[in-house]
Parts: C-alpha cells; structure tokens; sequence
C-alpha cells in the first residue's frame, strides 16, 4: 500500500490555534490542489480529533476530480475512514452526512459500547482486541479490504504514528507564511520522529507555489 501524509502548518508547524473556530492554514490554490490528491487515492483517513475540531466532510465534489477517478479505474469517492481510541464521534458530522462514498470508523475494544447502535447504517464500525489501534492494525485492516493507496490528513498524533512505525511513502507538507506562537494548537514538529530529516530518510521530492502556500513533498525511506 502506498501511503500520503497530507497537512497544512504554520511557519513554527502548528495544525490549528486556540480559536474556536477552524484556522485554515491553506490557500484556496492549495485547498484545491490537496482536492485533486484525494481523487487519486482508494482512502482518507483522519483521527477522531481532527473529526471533532475541524468537522471536515472529506467528500469529493469537483466535477474534474471525479473524470480523473474515473480514468484512472477509481470508485467515484474514496472511502472515509477515521480512528477513535474513546468512540467519542457526533452523528451530526459532516463526515458521516456528505458524499457518497463508505465510511469506515476503526475504534478500540473499549470505545463507546453503543457506536455501533448510534451510527447505525451511517458507517461500518470496526472494533479493535485492544483499547488502542496500531498503525500495522489499520494498514492491515484496510489493505484487506483492497486499498492501495491511502492519504492520511491528521492530525498530529495519526501523522506521527504513521512516521514512527514507517508507514509512509510521502509526506505533503503546505507551509503557510505564519506564525502562531502562544495561540498554536497540536504542534506537528512535537509529533514527528526526530530522525526524520536527518541523513537520508526523507527526500524532497517537490516544492511548489500555491498563492502564498509553500507546499514540499519528501519521498521517506
């Protein structure tokens, strides 16, 4: 399976501030071009906090992205997929409500009992041996299902999971020209293995320039 990690950072790599309300750190010319990478790929996969404080729909709407999905033999959506360890997910969310496409919620032994009954026929719930889900787990799990390429967009502790147990090939990041400082929320830089741009395990691969959006994709090794 070939997996993308995806995120927007500020200049000091904080995801979010203490606002209430979401910071978007992209541009709309970045926020587009991550669109066409989620048309690439079989799945997207968050953890439930990004759920919970972004409340991303993750849904494919543009027309261009489904013709892409289309030729190149892809289901017309990808399928959705977010990692709880406490089952603590509204079934309100616009995960759950927007796009066409399965939905797959991976939580441990010992989340919410009742998931399963409250999400009904929303998504498929997949409950773990433990109380928490490994990254080999979830790789395994959705490799059986015949994904082979996953994009995986947050937040900080699902990113840092899947650096530290060497389960990705790429790693996007989308710098914004900003720094956050006291106000930063889920700093990624804390999360990330501290070996990872030392020697050669990360390669970069491509920089590019979207509006005022720096985005620099590494090749891991």
């Amino acid at each position: 399976m070939q997996t993308i990690i995806s995120a927007a950072v500020s200049l000091d790599g904080y995801l979010d501030d203490t606002a209430p309300q979401r910071l978007m750190l992209s541009s709309p010319e970045d926020y587009a071009a991550v669109g066409r990478l989620r048309a690439q790929v079989d799945a997207i996969l968050i953890g439930a906090e990004t759920l919970r404080r972004d409340n991303p729909s993750l849904a494919t709407r543009d027309p261009v992205c489904f013709e892409l999905r289309q030729k190149r033999g892809l289901a017309p959506h990808p399928l959705k997929i977010v990692v709880t360890r406490s089952g603590r997910l509204s079934q309100s969310a616009r995960f759950f409500h927007e796009g066409d496409g399965e939905k797959l919620v991976i939580c441990g032994a010992d989340a919410d009992p009742e998931l399963e009954e409250r999400l009904g026929v929303l998504a498929e719930v997949w409950r773990g041996p433990h109380r928490e889900v490994s990254v080999d787990e979830i790789v395994d799990l959705i490799g059986a299902r015949g994904v082979k390429t996953l994009l995986v967009e947050g937040g900080a502790h699902m990113i840092g999971g899947f650096l530290a147990a060497g389960m990705a090939d790429y790693l996007r990041l989308a710098i914004a020209p900003v720094m956050l400082g006291a106000r930063g929320r889920a700093r990624l830089w804390d999360h990330l293995p501290p070996d990872l741009f030392a020697g050669e395990r990360a390669e970069l691969s491509k920089s590019e320039q979207f509006g005022d959006t720096l985005a620099l994709t590494y090749r891991l090794k």
